[in-house]
């Protein structure tokens, strides 16, 4: 459980997987070598991906009228997009995203040793959430895989329709095994970005918690300006930040609401035990996925905002004029919020927001439930 609290660990992880499905930006020195293999990858990963969803809507269409099939098709189809979403904006997002998560490698590089135990605190309460969404996603993904050995309906893992008979010939029936294995494999770009978005946002609140332990050390004029200019930059990082992760939080945040509504109506039509174990996986682990990126965003305003008191609350009062009116402006500032938003869309992302899309989910759950009731 405490593998991920140590930042190198948690870097190593997140590079390497991420490297494997080509979404990571290189090196701007990497080699021809590498950069072929890295978009080799993701052209792979993205092609295969996007073509998995119209067997997908497909199968939604085959299904329509049975609401439990019809039901999981969209679960389905709604992952593998996610992933293929995920992939595209990976790649759109690339410049940016160097700049984010080259800061993040220089750290570990050149930080010195009480920085690293300063971020290894940190990270010490998102270490639990870096192990349990791998895990269930892996456990899910498992159960998925071996549906078709433990169902008796079940030919292939998902409800995938091609134009040819399955079940008739023996090597269709290995292809479609084998290119659905695949599509459960690509979905786990949707937790992986999700990862790093999280750790983003936590580099982000760290580099506003570690500026405030600077200011409660206010000696010189000379000290004061270098804590201004890193206090700027954590700054234009968070608001890099926000360009980055705003519109990934808005395709989770949609796509949780689907799995919410559309995995509780699995779970109440009485589904075998099997497959209820597969969307209740969905649904918690979907429910995680959004807590952990709220959350985190909520730590990187809190620790905005408490740099303002850590200024106040150093020795600046007896210090020269000069010391004193740029402390003012600092505080000033600090009363300017850096949140994750997207406008018209998300105003604030908060716990408080979390709350308010579950409330909301399951309002219209409810709702639809009752239709289909009457």
């Amino acid at each position: 459980m405490r593998l991920f609290e140590t930042h190198r660990n948690l870097l190593i992880f997140l590079r390497g997987l991420s490297l494997f499905f080509g979404i990571w930006p290189l090196d701007t020195d990497a080699g021809y070598f590498k950069k072929l293999i890295n978009n080799a990858m993701w052209w792979f990963f993205t092609i295969s991906s996007g073509a998995t969803v119209p067997p997908l809507c497909l199968g939604i269409y085959y299904y329509r009228s049975d609401l439990v099939n019809m039901m999981k098709s969209l679960v389905e189809v709604t992952y593998i997009s996610e992933a293929f979403f995920n992939c595209i904006y990976c790649r759109v997002q690339r410049p940016l995203l160097t700049v984010l998560l080259s800061e993040i490698e220089s750290f570990d590089k050149n930080s010195s040793e009480e920085e690293k135990v300063i971020r290894k605190k940190f990270l010490k309460p998102t270490n639990v959430f870096y192990t349990i969404m791998p895990l269930v996603f892996i456990v899910g993904a498992l159960i998925f895989v071996f549906s078709p050995l433990s169902l008796p309906n079940r030919v292939v893992p998902l409800n995938t329709i091609y134009p040819f008979p399955v079940n008739e010939k023996y090597w269709a029936k290995c292809l479609v095994y084998a290119l659905n294995n695949l599509s459960i494999l690509i979905a786990s770009v949707a937790i992986i970005v999700d990862l790093i978005v999280v750790m983003i946002l936590w580099f982000s609140a760290y580099k506003f918690s570690l500026i405030g332990i600077q200011f409660n050390n206010i000696t010189t004029y000379k000290y004061l300006c270098e804590c201004i200019e890193q206090h700027k930059e954590a700054i234009r990082y968070s608001k890099d930040t926000e360009r980055a992760v705003s519109y990934i939080i808005v395709k989770s945040t949609a796509a949780i609401s689907i799995y919410l509504i559309t995995c509780s109506l699995l779970i109440l039509n009485n589904v075998p035990i099997y497959e209820l174990t597969q969307f209740f996986l969905i649904t918690f682990l979907s429910c995680i996925r959004l807590f952990i990126c709220s959350w985190s965003a909520d730590v990187m305003t809190d620790m905005a905002e408490e740099v303002s008191w850590c200024v106040y609350n150093s020795n600046w009062a007896d210090k020269s004029l000069k010391i004193r009116k740029s402390v003012q402006i600092i505080i000033q500032r600090c009363r300017r919020p850096c949140i994750i938003s997207v406008q018209g869309i998300i105003p604030v992302l908060s716990l408080r927001f979390c709350t308010s899309v579950l409330y909301k989910t399951f309002s219209y759950f409810m709702t639809l439930r009752a239709l289909l009731i009457a």
